[in-house]
């Protein structure tokens, strides 16, 4: 599973905007390859923590019955 928080710095940003999109991101249509592909370094760390998919509408349902217990 991922759960993803991303953080960029400004000049990340300012070169990812003024870019097309790169052949791997156009292929795969996931915007972090074209940091990689522009050069830019990624860093990732393993969690432990839980999430819910909400990957159809009913899952919502899922998610705000949770947020009602905490």
């Amino acid at each position: 599973m991922q759960v993803p928080a991303y953080g960029y710095t400004s000049e990340a940003l300012n070169v990812f905007s003024k870019t097309e999109k790169t052949i791997n991101e156009k292929f795969e249509d996931v915007e972090l390859l074209r940091f990689i592909d522009l050069g830019f370094k990624l860093k990732m760390i393993e969690t432990n923590a839980a999430s819910i998919a909400v990957d159809f509408h009913e899952d919502v349902l899922k998610v705000e019955q949770y947020l009602a217990l905490i």
